[in-house]
């Protein structure tokens, strides 16, 4: 018979090559499950308690932590130690009082940055999607599986590729940046990964060709990246912690 059912493993290596884990120490790594973020826009909960922040030496201490409750991601307690951290996630040490930011960096990939307790309670979001539900109200997605719902009134504020500051656990929206000239941003894709700026020009294509916006980073380097790698962090400046300030030259 076929086996049916998801794998639970993945090859060191055939993980995503931003995973900071030793390719030929072991044949296995941890899979990430389903769930927020894509595997090749995540880390396993289990990998960055013990190769990212060093907590743990064995997976067996890993589990120990996350089943003791030690641990939450966003406000939540999270148990499942393939869980998948990306983006802007918010993971909490609760024993230590210690809380770390996923953020992007330009030659690592995803990397935890140490945050402080009051910044650890707000989390930016890109809005993936926006559309009618049952009952005549609207529902954004956001880039990090969750879907919030906002007035009539409200809707048409929100678009697409824009990005919300929202509190967490409550998901309560703070602020909104709309995808515009003059925002700050980070791309969070591509060949320019972990470079931030601001954004000059928003050149829109239809047809194959993909849409791409000219960014000025702040020692005046000037690129291009396609429009769907972009993150908007701000107005003139991030409004959160959104990468390592060593990676960033600042």
């Amino acid at each position: 018979m076929t086996k049916t059912g998801g794998k639970r493993h993945i090859k060191r290596i055939a993980a995503p090559k931003y995973w900071q884990i030793p390719r030929k120490h072991a044949t296995w790594t941890v899979r990430v499950s389903p769930g927020p973020h894509q595997k090749e826009a995540s880390i396993p909960l289990a990998l960055l308690l013990r190769d990212y922040l060093g907590y743990a030496q064995t997976m067996k201490e890993v589990k120990r932590i996350l089943v003791n409750r030690y641990v939450k991601v966003d406000g939540r307690v999270r148990t499942d130690y393939r869980f998948p951290v990306g983006h802007q996630d918010v993971v909490e040490l609760v024993p230590l009082e210690k809380f770390y930011r996923i953020v992007y960096t330009r030659t690592k990939g995803l990397m935890p940055v140490e945050v402080s307790k009051d910044e650890a309670g707000f989390k930016l979001c890109k809005i993936m999607g926006k559309r009618t539900i049952k009952g005549g109200q609207f529902q954004i997605s956001l880039h990090d599986g969750r879907n919030i719902l906002v007035s009539p009134e409200d809707a048409t504020k929100y678009a697409t590729r824009g990005s919300v500051k929202i509190s967490i656990p409550e998901q309560e929206i703070l602020e909104y940046f709309p995808l515009e000239e003059n925002k700050y941003s980070i791309v969070t894709a591509g060949r320019n990964m972990g470079y931030q700026g601001t954004i000059v020009e928003i050149h829109r294509l239809y047809g194959p060709r993909a849409s791409n916006v000219l960014i000025t980073a702040p020692d005046g380097h000037e690129f291009r990246t396609a429009i769907d790698y972009v993150f908007v962090t701000g107005d003139d400046k991030p409004v959160l912690t959104v990468s390592k300030s060593e990676e960033d030259g600042e």
